[in-house]
């Protein structure tokens, strides 16, 4: 028997999106057309008798003349030839027709189907390795003198001394930028006690590939379009931060939401699955030269605490630069951009979610849906344990909670700070270095300014929180240099 060759068809008809529009010239056209999937069983059978393998079985000639003859079937029965609604196009089995085929929406597990906002520069990397960029870069870099150096041991100030006063040292990193020779170093990595009594790793760059990526985000950040991120995430945007976060939870508890779900990312820095990342990050740039670089920075050597050497295969590295814009930015945008679509109030603050809802019932079932999308589509694991509804009087997050309308600190917050605080002043009192003494005002300040411009907050635990600073510092730093307890006056910055 001589088989049937897709060559040998009678016609090479191919229907076109917009040819998928209801016939309302017919006297029976259907409410809606889909693309006919196609009938392999159907293919087959017809091949092994002979017909051409596009022409598919219908179900009776007696109903074909029906419809030909534009008789309306009676309920219960089905139109059998596409043929009837497209005048030309190819014939199809009830079966073919009846099955519900995919939409034209094209779905790629990979880059989701949400819009990433798009770089569109042409010239990126030239941008990246602009003297004035480049200078900006170290700087930002060299504002942290006492950060512990990378696994060649030169410590910041080395290194950001040599490449400010050293222009051959820059133009050779800059050529080795533009020519895509530039190799990242190893990664010393850390272990750090958290709060809960776990461990957490931090990889420790370089110097130098600090300065560098440093010079890729500045770029990047640079060069976005307008109102790129969702508007409920407050994480890394510049004039955005916690207070926001809180007022945005305020007016949605005016606004009537009685429930919260929290959602807990089980270690989401150390489990962003790199191939659903890089696909997104080659949409959001277009500069190959700039994707590369950013890979060879995800992907690093990494020493480990016996000296043993792994590469990142998975997750991008805490202590990076680039986590925060590669992670909660980009990657975390397409959660953002999904509860948008589901119509959801939400409040995003890098990996702490928080989604609200009118009622226990369907605050249950979005959480739900939710931890389904994000396991199964977004690959990020859900911790269960932490994962739960609560009364939105009763919320948590973000190092405060509500309590009889008001916000407090939470106390493992505070504690944790006021330990910092004053193991600089105690650093002061034993080396004299007034780096401690700065650093530790510093952090104080920014502590408590940070929680002072919460709305909302309950009204003695700023003032409480202040004299306390006070008593620490005359008790150990007295009046000393030029420090004194102005610096406790709050920053005024409006909450946007």
């Amino acid at each position: 028997m001589k088989k049937t060759k897709l060559s040998d068809c009678e016609t090479t008809w191919e229907p076109s999106r917009d040819e998928y529009s209801p016939a309302s010239h017919l006297p029976f056209a259907p409410a809606k057309h889909t693309t006919p999937m196609r009938d392999v069983q159907a293919y087959r059978r017809n091949a092994r008798k002979g017909q051409p393998g596009h022409a598919l079985q219908t179900l009776s000639p007696r109903k074909d003349e029906q419809t030909a003859a534009g008789v309306r079937p009676q309920d219960g029965q089905q139109n059998t030839r596409l043929s009837d609604y497209f005048p030309g196009g190819p014939d199809c089995s009830a079966s073919s027709h009846n099955r519900k085929a995919s939409s034209w929406r094209y779905y790629d597990p990979l880059i989701g189907n949400h819009q990433i906002p798009v770089v569109e520069v042409p010239d990126l990397m030239e941008q990246i390795v602009d003297e004035a960029n480049f200078i900006q870069a170290i700087l930002a870099v060299g504002r942290n003198p006492k950060k512990a150096p990378g696994c060649d041991h030169k410590s910041v100030d080395e290194t950001c001394y040599r490449l400010l006063n050293d222009p051959t040292a820059r133009e050779t990193i800059r050529q080795q930028l533009l020519q895509g020779t530039y190799r990242p170093m190893k990664v010393r990595t850390v272990q750090i006690p958290k709060a809960n009594g776990k461990k957490r790793t931090l990889g420790i760059a370089t110097v130098q590939d600090r300065i560098a990526q440093t010079m890729i985000l500045q770029a990047v950040t640079a060069n976005l379009p307008e109102n790129a991120w969702n508007e409920h995430s407050y994480a890394y945007q510049p004039e955005c931060g916690v207070a926001d976060a809180i007022t945005e939870v305020n007016r949605i508890r005016k606004e009537g939401y009685r429930y919260g779900i929290s959602l807990d990312l089980k270690s989401f820095f150390d489990n962003v699955p790199h191939d659903r990342l890089m696909y997104q990050l080659r949409t959001h740039i277009n500069d190959t030269r700039v994707v590369r670089l950013v890979n060879a920075f995800l992907t690093p050597l990494m020493i480990g605490k016996r000296r043993e050497l792994t590469k990142n295969r998975i997750g991008t590295p805490q202590g990076s630069v680039l986590s925060p814009w590669l992670a909660s930015m980009l990657y975390l945008d397409e959660l953002d951009q999904e509860l948008k679509r589901r119509g959801l109030r939400f409040v995003r603050y890098a990996d702490d979610i928080t989604v609200f809802s009118h009622s226990r019932k369907s605050a249950k079932r979005i959480k739900e849906r939710l931890s389904d999308f994000l396991e199964n589509t977004m690959k990020c694991p859900i911790n269960k344990e932490k994962t739960k509804v609560v009364k939105i009087e009763e919320l948590s997050l973000l190092g405060v909670f509500l309590d009889h309308g008001h916000w407090h600190i939470e106390r493992d917050k505070e504690r944790e700070a006021c330990a910092v605080y004053l193991a600089g002043l105690h650093k002061y009192a034993n080396t004299k270095d007034v780096f401690y003494l700065r650093k530790a005002a510093d952090r104080m300040r920014g502590f408590v300014n940070h929680y002072a411009r919460i709305p909302g907050m309950a009204h003695d635990e700023v003032p409480a929180l202040k004299r306390w600073c006070k008593n620490r510092w005359s008790a150990i730093a007295g009046k000393k240099l030029f420090f004194d307890q102005t610096w406790f006056l709050l920053r005024d910055r409006p909450v946007n």
